[in-house]
């Protein structure tokens, strides 16, 4: 974990999916700010609580309402995060299409 929380080009990244809000407060963040939040409870608790869902398949009806591929969707229904990932990997290759909206 520490070379990613080292590399500045890494945090800018990290800094692009904070809300609009939180962009302004964190100016200046650091890899010891990230590591203190992915090492907290709260965290922890928060991702745990997402790979149980996800692992179960009970987020499939959820990414469906995001409007995300078919193939995001099925995967996220069979708890497959490889196959989800990859989903989503295809989705912002190809622009987003295939949505699951039909």
């Amino acid at each position: 974990l520490q070379p990613l929380l080292s590399n500045s080009e890494f945090l800018e990244k990290v800094k692009e999916f904070l809300p609009k809000d939180e962009k302004k407060e964190v100016k200046d963040l650091t890899g010891e700010d990230l590591k203190d939040t992915v090492q907290s409870p709260q965290f922890k608790q928060a991702v745990s609580m997402f790979s149980m869902a996800f692992n179960s398949g009970q987020l499939g009806p959820l990414i469906r309402e995001f409007g995300m591929s078919d193939a995001a969707i099925s995967a996220a229904d069979k708890g497959n995060l490889q196959a989800f990932v990859q989903a989503l990997q295809k989705d912002k290759k190809d622009g987003g299409s295939d949505k699951g909206d039909k």
